[in-house]
């Protein structure tokens, strides 16, 4: 019983990160939980939603720092690239 509830954990999860926005938005939230220094703030599940979505589906995503380093950890698996910096928007946009 327990391995196949383990392995319909495992499919559930990969079934979701598979997903371009609710594959980030779990990426973005799996990773704020594994960090224990990370500090949840009031907008943060916002941040989250928001530019998970956006990182599923735009070709480029300008954020704050700290969910731009988060999401660039994740960069492998992203379509879009990620600056948190707006003098990078206009290379990121002609290249």
């Amino acid at each position: 019983m327990w391995s196949y509830v383990t392995s319909s954990r495992e499919t559930l999860t990969d079934f979701m990160l598979s997903l371009p926005a609710k594959g980030d938005i779990c990426r973005l939230r799996m990773s704020a939980h594994e960090d224990q220094r990370f500090r949840w703030h009031k907008g943060d599940l916002n941040d989250m939603t928001a530019l998970g979505t956006a990182a599923g589906h735009c070709d480029v995503v300008v954020s704050e720092k700290h969910w731009g380093t988060i999401l660039r950890r994740h960069a492998a698996h992203l379509p879009a690239k990620v600056t948190s910096n707006l003098r990078d928007l206009p290379q990121l946009l002609l290249g």
